[in-house]
């Protein structure tokens, strides 16, 4: 029996929130074939075909300049950081992307 359980009332729920939130980020993966990009994650999934990309954009952010590449297509946007995935695995994505990818699309910024 726990005597003064109250503090067990105020963290169940941030366990419970962590554990969701470590299935969320375990079951995302990023798909790159020869037809279309696809990223898949627990909530969403966009699929992308290579001939609906419109623009190709990269922002550096925070203290430390990490990479966000944004990925227009048919008026919306995917954003997939360098935070996600380790630096082997982005650069990777990004010459794979760029070998599919018509050059014009991308900005000056990229």
């Amino acid at each position: 029996m726990i005597k003064n359980g109250g503090w067990l009332l105020f963290l169940a729920p941030l366990i419970f929130f962590i554990a969701v939130s470590m299935l969320v980020y375990t079951r995302q993966k990023l798909i790159i074939s020869n037809n279309e990009i696809r990223f898949v994650s627990s909530f969403k999934s966009y699929f992308i075909c290579w001939t609906d990309i419109t623009k190709i954009d990269m922002v550096r952010l925070g203290k430390y300049k990490t990479p966000t590449v944004t990925i227009y297509y048919s008026g919306r946007k995917l954003d997939l950081n360098k935070s996600y995935d380790l630096e082997p695995q982005f650069t990777r994505m990004l010459s794979l992307m760029e070998t599919r990818i018509n050059p014009e699309l991308y900005t000056k910024r990229y």
